[in-house]
Parts: C-alpha cells; structure tokens; sequence
C-alpha cells in the first residue's frame, strides 16, 4: 500500500519523466496472459488478449495500468467466465463479467480507498483503479468505466 500511495504522490506531479516508446500491444498481451495464467486459473476463469499494433506510451507505466485493471476483473468478476482484453483505434479495453454496478458506484470507482463492495474487498487497498486513472492522466488520456447487463468494461483513451 505504501508503494502504491508513493506511487500516487509521484504521478500528480506534472514533471514527472516519461518513457515514451513505441509498445507492440500483441506483445504485451503474451507477457500479461504469462503473468496472470495461474491466477486466472486459480480462479476458475479465462483470459482472453485481442491486443494488436502499435500504441506510443510509457511501458512500464501502461502494463501497470492493464495489470490492475485485470487484477480487479479476477477479483470482482464470475467463475467460469472470460476476461477480454482488446483494443481499437487509440484505446484499450478490459471487459469481464460480474455484478452490475450503479451509475453512482460507476461515478467513483476511480476515487481512491473506494470499493463499490467493501465486504468483497479480499485484500484490496482501493488504490488499484486510482493509479490507473493517474497513470492515464499522465499519457493525458483518459480512463472510463460502464457496467450494464452483467459487463463490467474499462477502457483506457490515449488523445493520438
């Protein structure tokens, strides 16, 4: 939780150094599919990467960013259902099926220490998706979330 919060107070400042490089998305998808194989499984899931060409951004901090977003579709999503995980045009979308949130809980899912179901918690500090909003903010993209029917999809927007 420490490092998360410094990594919060580090992101709010403006001059902080990016690393922008040319990302393959096909790529990064192996490497994220690698790294959270067990765990998916673990958790009676599937993930599923559809990631293709080529999006300029920090490496680090953008596998951060679809790291945490995936992390919280195996905390928060159905046994026995898929993870996605695409892109098109300048944006990137983690998609997975759970229980539907309201346009309120949707309005602040991005707050930090906030969880939609704190009783579901299972060892979450609720600093996951703020650092996910950080890091977008310093891409000077966006980050949004819309839950309907069951979906839950959080799409990351880059401005080029």
């Amino acid at each position: 939780m420490i490092d998360n919060m410094l990594f919060l107070a580090k992101a709010e400042d403006a001059s902080q150094a990016m690393d922008w490089q040319n990302i393959d998305l096909a790529l990064l998808g192996e490497k994220l599919q690698d790294y959270f194989d067990g765990m998916v499984e673990e958790q009676s899931m599937r993930l599923e990467m559809a990631l293709h060409g080529e999006l300029r951004a920090d490496p680090q901090l953008l596998q951060r960013a679809l790291a945490n977003l995936i992390a919280n579709a195996l905390r928060y999503g159905d046994q026995n259902s898929t993870i996605r995980v695409f892109n098109q045009d300048h944006s990137l979308t983690v998609e997975n099926h759970g229980p539907a949130l309201s346009e309120e809980q949707q309005a602040r899912i991005f707050d930090r220490f906030w969880r939609a179901d704190s009783s579901r918690h299972q060892g979450s500090s609720g600093l996951g998706l703020s650092i996910v909003r950080s890091i977008m903010r310093l891409h000077q993209g966006s980050c949004e979330m819309h839950s309907e029917q069951g979906v839950n999809r959080f799409t990351l927007r880059f401005p080029y």
